[in-house]
């Protein structure tokens, strides 16, 4: 579903880092907050290390949604500060979690819980981390248009967010 840190040269990139952000003001923001839609279920993510549109058919069973706008966080960054959610084995991939109060899809959360792909849509402020790359375009719905020019990949094996060119480069 996501990229694999182990596939990547350099670290992480600082949720103080998002794209768009005067470089001055990447150092003051504080760590990302987000939740289920009844808010039994809290988390707090100290880095993303990118941020995706994914438009595989599981992702799009699994949220409801044309495509879903997903970041990925390695597991040492995400915590929970409220609620368990409820979990589902959707593939030998890994988990979807949700919560099992309101339903919320919250993220996916990889093989041996080394990463999660939180579903942008749950956080307090997503504005905050936009979408850098398409992954899964072979799966776009025909009749979804997106005009956007960030870097498109077929399959779910994505270049290191410094490696793209274009506009997704921060």
């Amino acid at each position: 579903m996501a990229t694999d840190p182990d596939d990547y040269s350099r670290g992480p990139v600082r949720c103080s880092d998002a794209p768009g952000l005067p470089r001055g003001a990447r150092q003051s923001l504080a760590a990302l907050a987000g939740g289920c839609l009844c808010g039994a279920i809290r988390y707090e993510i100290a880095r993303v290390f990118d941020v995706m549109y994914c438009h595989c058919s599981r992702c799009r069973k699994g949220t409801g949604g044309a495509v879903v706008a997903c970041a990925y966080v390695e597991a040492n960054d995400f915590q929970l500060i409220r609620g368990r959610p409820k979990i589902y084995v959707s593939s030998p991939e890994g988990n979807r979690c949700f919560c099992g109060e309101c339903g919320s899809p919250l993220y996916f959360e990889g093989r041996g819980g080394r990463y999660y792909s939180v579903h942008v849509g749950t956080l307090d402020d997503p504005e905050r981390v936009p979408p850098r790359i398409h992954q899964c375009v072979e799966a776009t719905l025909s009749w979804l248009r997106l005009t956007d020019d960030l870097p498109r990949v077929v399959g779910n094996t994505l270049p290191h967010p410094d490696a793209r060119g274009g506009p997704s480069s921060a």
